[in-house]
């Protein structure tokens, strides 16, 4: 076997491990002055209390909106005035705080990034703000027809597990949803042992990891760890179900629960995945469907 040309770029990766738990990865990428760091959690969707659903991505939708030592305000100025970007997001199995700048700026993006994860001041009046955008955003998606049909193809095809649910939760939860529950979920999701930091750009390994455990090496680690449900079951038989509306076009929607992501198989399944469906008017499906039969206006495949 040939070894790899002299050519080909190799980045210089380093993973550490903190005391408390939190693993730092590190990717050095010299050729742009840039940085971008990320904290992962097991503190998504599948881990909010079945009682209050839409409560992990509340969470961390206020996360960003203050600490106790800025408001909301100054700190989208200090950022903006880095040049830098910070961002919250959640999803079924984690969320995650992400902060992107210049390379020179690293010790103050880490110290935003750190200051986000650890001393959010949870502000009543940011509360309220994003409660209502929320329920807004709820009341808007009454009419998209496309994700009724999603939300229901996931209740039948997850069934009990939290998949089922809707990211954003549901009018009635976040209604009765209060910035106590919203703390308390961050206390018991957002720790250090079972996250990652992941640090890539114009940084030093060595240094990377310093800035990390100075940042973050006093984050005590929490008594309990968050439990990541069971991985849902295939389903035992075909299902056929119907949502009657009053709109001119139909919406189809089916598909069934695949492989776990650390299957041996998985980048396979994704690179076909997206040849099938996921590549847009270059996919397979759409030239079928759409080209040659004229039968849809649009489709896809996607792996959620």
């Amino acid at each position: 076997m040939s070894s790899a040309p002299a050519s080909v770029y190799r980045p210089v990766r380093a993973r550490h491990v903190l005391g408390n738990g939190l693993v730092v990865l590190v990717m050095e990428r010299r050729h742009l002055p840039t940085l971008s760091a990320t904290l992962l959690f097991p503190a998504g969707i599948a881990c909010e209390p079945e009682e209050r659903p839409g409560a992990a991505f509340f969470a961390s939708q206020v996360l960003p909106m203050g600490t106790l030592r800025r408001t909301a305000v100054e700190l989208a100025e200090d950022v903006d005035g880095l040049g830098a970007t910070l961002s919250t997001g959640c999803d079924y199995d984690y969320a995650t705080i992400d902060v992107t700048g210049l390379s020179r700026d690293a010790d103050a993006l880490l110290d935003i990034l750190a200051e986000v994860t650890l001393s959010p001041a949870f502000l009543e009046e940011e509360v309220e703000r994003r409660r209502s955008q929320i329920l807004g955003f709820l009341e808007r998606r009454k009419d998209d027809h496309a994700d009724v049909v999603r939300n229901r193809f996931f209740e039948e095809i997850y069934g009990g597990h939290p998949y089922r649910r809707t990211r954003e939760g549901t009018p009635d939860s976040i209604g009765r949803m209060t910035r106590e529950d919203l703390v308390d979920l961050w206390i018991a999701s957002y720790v250090p042992a079972g996250a990652i930091l992941a640090i890539a750009g114009d940084i030093d390994s060595a240094r990377a990891i310093r800035i990390a455990e100075e940042r973050f090496g006093g984050w005590k680690a929490a008594e309990s760890l968050p439990q990541l449900p069971e991985p849902p079951e295939v389903l035992p038989a075909r299902r056929i179900v119907t949502i009657q509306q009053d709109v001119t076009q139909a919406y189809i929607r089916m598909g069934n629960v695949a492989i776990e992501r650390n299957h041996a198989e998985f980048c396979a399944a994704t690179v076909m995945n997206y040849i099938l469906g996921g590549a847009g008017f270059g996919s397979r499906l759409m030239r079928s469907l759409r080209e040659e039969r004229g039968l849809t206006y649009g489709d896809s495949a996607d792996a959620p």
